[in-house]
């Protein structure tokens, strides 16, 4: 009985080892996406009740992991957002671990601008763009990423011919506006937005908001390395054997030192 008991444990630890391994085997399908692309992300925080607080969106998002593509068509959002249409793609070379992300979104009307500044739908918008896009481009040698805007009014607001990474432009008492907008994500990755507008201050009726327009997102890199094949099931048989090799050879001994005692 007591050998019995001995190879039954054995067994459980081998199996425990073994589900282990299989645990840490794909740890990608809970993590960050490598890249990421949406046409479109309201977030709205604190606001003095002239825009209701709430988040829309992303809207059309895709990422690495699927879907890898997606779109959407005729966008409404009373008060904040109208528009025609958006795509967005973000996929990763298998082989070498590029991503791309890109997103692009047409005929956008800022309904949010418009309410803000007393100029609230029906009235025609004040604040359109013809037009936005972004993309991004991952590789070992590092990031790369553009936007590109075309037609671009808002209302009063001086409106630069280009529009070079980071180009702000102040909304007197509501916020700012950031074009092709490109940064480094506290996770490591590169964003890079056509279009993003931050509200917030002292006497703003937003203080605490924002609005992305095509906003693309790639990471770092790095071919993925599947543990169900190829080299990342080499390492984890050779990690199980490691750890096995040693709990079958205590059993053994105490198998051999049983059949002494009897």
């Amino acid at each position: 009985m007591k050998k019995s008991k001995v190879v039954r444990g054995g067994s459980l630890v081998a199996v425990a080892v073994a589900a282990a391994v299989l645990a840490n085997a794909a740890p990608a399908a809970a993590a960050t996406p490598a890249g990421s692309a949406d046409a479109l992300t309201v977030d709205i925080r604190l606001s003095n009740g002239v825009i209701p607080v709430g988040q829309v969106g992303p809207l059309a998002q895709s990422n690495t992991t699927g879907p890898t593509s997606n779109q959407i068509v005729n966008v409404d959002i009373p008060l904040l957002v109208a528009g025609g249409s958006g795509t967005t793609h973000s996929t990763q070379d298998a082989a070498t671990g590029a991503v791309h992300s890109d997103a692009q979104m047409g005929d956008v009307k800022l309904r949010i601008l418009d309410t803000l500044t007393g100029n609230p739908p029906p009235l025609p918008s004040q604040y359109t763009i013809k037009a936005v896009e972004s993309h991004c481009d991952s590789t070992t040698a590092g990031f790369t990423g553009d936007s590109k805007l075309s037609d671009v009014k808002l209302g009063p607001l001086p409106i630069p011919v280009a529009f070079p990474p980071n180009t702000r432009i102040g909304i007197p008492t509501l916020g700012e506006a950031i074009f092709n907008e490109q940064i480094m994500l506290p996770d490591g990755r590169f964003s890079v937005t056509a279009l993003h507008v931050t509200f917030g201050g002292p006497v703003a009726p937003i203080t605490s908001g924002d609005v992305w327009l095509a906003r693309s997102i790639c990471g770092p890199a790095s071919p993925p390395v599947p543990m169900a094949s190829g080299a990342g099931l080499w390492i984890g048989l050779g990690l199980l054997g490691m750890i096995a090799i040693p709990v079958g050879s205590k059993i053994v001994r105490s198998r051999r030192r049983a059949a002494t005692i009897a």
